[in-house]
């Protein structure tokens, strides 16, 4: 079992590594590609191209300074991709409860890998136990994602009123810093602790521009981003502040209402999706409960196990490739 259980590890090294060097070349999407390139080309004209392209350690170098979890993780391998997913997805003040929790999930996922191989063959065990570190590694980063993507939803649902009391406060003669605590002080969270911060960091000291800059790292959407540069390129040009951002209000409504208007249109796609992949797992549990020794051979032979880790694989790649159609760029 010790063989088994190493054989597991180095595999998964392995897998990892591979992994980090070789799937953000290759799940690099025309989406963000894109949307680089429009913000690139108008900071371009604006000679602002260094305040876009901030990295992501400066824009969370002071959290990480104030944790000493942090700090531990950011020195592991994958760690600050880790950390990142942590941070954007709202949990920077409850690191080492995350970190704890991934742990006892890998400890439960790995005596039920134990339990699973009994005194199966080396090969067999060496599967399951890499089934279940990589298990123990993606669900905390798939709910992350989930996590990441739910909060930016809502901070985007948000953001056109976001816009137009940025644009009743200016007009109104009110400087732009003011309007942003406004909007910190009376919209509902995320958007209201995003503002927050953005109104605490200009009060320390820093320049609303690096605010923002921070901010477009941390909700990592197009809608934002565009928000960022339009008040960059304002910063820098001059012009009528309330006529911009209501334009750009405008945009991101209707982009709001297109994505809408997708979701109506993909619903159908979505529910026959999970019919589909929801048939063979009910088809297991009927047969497990009306007939409990006709699978028994799914779990008493290697070919067997073999059997239903493909057949778990393929079902898990249906999933994702019905996901992948579904997921229309605007």
């Amino acid at each position: 079992m010790l063989s088994a259980v190493l054989i597991s590890i180095v595999v998964f090294v392995l897998i990892f590594a591979v992994m980090m060097k070789v799937l953000p070349m290759l799940l690099s999407g025309d989406k963000e590609k894109r949307t680089q390139n429009a913000l690139r080309q108008i900071m371009e004209e604006t000679q602002n191209v260094k305040k876009e392209t901030a990295s992501t350690e400066r824009i969370f170098k002071e959290e990480i300074e104030d944790s000493a979890m942090m700090r531990l993780l950011m020195n592991m391998p994958g760690g600050y991709s880790l950390l990142s997913l942590i941070l954007k997805a709202g949990y920077g003040k409850s690191v080492s409860t995350f970190i704890i929790v991934m742990l006892l999930l890998a400890l439960m996922l790995f005596l039920l890998a134990n339990s699973f191989v009994g005194e199966k063959d080396v090969i067999t065990q060496a599967v399951a136990y890499i089934i279940a570190i990589m298990l123990a590694y993606l669900i905390p980063i798939k709910f992350l994602e989930g996590r990441i993507k739910k909060r930016n939803a809502e901070f985007i649902n948000m953001f056109p009123d976001v816009l137009d009391m940025i644009v009743r406060s200016v007009r109104s003669g009110f400087p732009l810093n003011t309007a942003i605590q406004m909007v910190a002080e009376n919209m509902e969270p995320p958007v209201s602790t995003e503002f927050q911060q953005v109104a605490d960091e200009v009060a320390l000291g820093r320049s609303l521009d690096d605010a923002l800059n921070r901010l477009a790292e941390r909700i990592d959407e197009p809608d934002i981003n565009f928000f960022v540069v339009v008040l960059n390129v304002q910063q820098e040009t001059g012009g009528n502040l309330a006529e911009v951002i209501g334009n750009l209000s405008s945009i991101i409504r209707k982009r709001k209402q297109l994505r809408l208007k997708i979701k109506a249109m993909t619903s159908e796609g979505r529910a026959t999706g999970w019919v589909l992949g929801s048939l063979p797992v009910g088809l297991f549990l009927v047969l497990k409960i009306t007939s409990p020794t006709h699978l028994d051979p799914l779990f008493d032979t290697p070919e067997g196990n073999m059997l239903l880790l493909l057949c778990l694989g393929l079902l898990g790649l249906t999933f994702w490739i019905v996901r992948q159609m579904l997921d229309i760029d605007i």
